[in-house]
């Protein structure tokens, strides 16, 4: 009968060619699960080519969009040192590490973005971190070998200017959950140029005065007109009726847009949404909804 041994050592030798993580550049954001209840991830052996990469970014459901960050700048990742239990006889017991904290800077970005980082400050996000060496740093969730959103907690910014150069920055810092182990992040390769790859802009959408001969909407990006908008780029959703509603015409005066829908039921609640010919653009907007008058 045979003899089973078991042993809690692992082989420690190292390949002569492996992956170098390299220098993090910028974070891709995404929603740790999508709107079914699932994790989002990149499986195994997936070719993360351009088309890939570009169908994360412009994904037209929000919970599965990855949100790439500006180029950072100061990224520093610190965890804080290991504390332990010792007793009389010398034995010593390690206690839970605390958060692994990463900070850094987004050099020249408008104040309003500060909102836009922080509006995760309180959901259940994750991220990759891409670096200057074309690779993506995942968390290894279940030991499948997928790659999934690293967890983090608190992200915050703050605005300021440097006295010397005048220099708008704003510096983020966030909290990656004790739970998330250095052990168990990883980088992989992409044949997608993650360092010059950016995300989508966001197009601050308000709603005014919508009635059965016009729904009219103010875009704006940073503080100014947007007046690219084409009918093609929004659809519209009767929530009432529970049905999609057809634009039927867009017109522009000034900064503003008036969206004429097809037969709109007074009193129904209408729905303004981006559309996938928006975000191929590079640009998303918050969704608007209103009752007609």
């Amino acid at each position: 009968m045979p003899t089973t041994t078991t042993t809690k050592f692992y082989n420690l030798g190292t390949d002569t060619c492996i992956t170098q993580a390299g220098k993090v550049v910028r974070f891709g954001r995404t929603s740790l699960k999508d709107s079914t209840g699932a994790y989002n991830k990149i499986a195994e052996g997936t070719v993360v080519d351009k088309a890939f990469w570009d169908a994360l970014v412009q994904n037209i459901d929000v919970t599965k969009r990855v949100h790439v960050s500006p180029l950072i700048k100061e990224f520093a990742s610190e965890a804080p040192e290991k504390k332990y239990k010792e007793y009389p006889d010398g034995t010593k017991y390690e206690l839970a590490d605390g958060p692994r904290t990463i900070t850094g800077t987004f050099p020249e970005v408008p104040f309003r973005f500060i909102k836009y980082l922080q509006s995760s400050a309180c959901s259940s996000d994750g991220m990759w971190l891409l670096t200057d060496k074309g690779n993506y740093i995942g968390y290894d969730r279940d030991g499948s070998g997928d790659s999934f959103p690293i967890p983090f907690k608190v992200l915050v910014g703050m605005g300021y200017f440097e006295t010397s150069d005048d220099i708008q920055n704003v510096k983020f810092s966030l909290d990656i959950p004790n739970e998330v182990q250095d052990a168990n992040l990883f980088p992989t390769s992409a044949t997608a140029d993650l360092v010059n790859t950016n995300g989508l802009v966001q197009i601050e959408m308000k709603a005014s005065a919508p009635s059965s001969t016009g729904y009219t909407i103010s875009p704006n990006v940073y503080g100014l007109d947007y007046t690219a908008l084409l009918s093609t780029d929004i659809s519209g959703y009767d929530e009432t009726a529970d049905a999609v509603i057809a634009v039927t015409s867009i017109t522009r005066t000034g900064g503003n847009y008036v969206v004429v829908f097809a037969s709109p039921t007074s009193t129904n609640v209408v729905r303004i949404q981006e559309t996938a010919v928006l975000t191929a653009k590079g640009f998303s907007f918050n969704t608007v909804t209103e009752t007609i008058a």
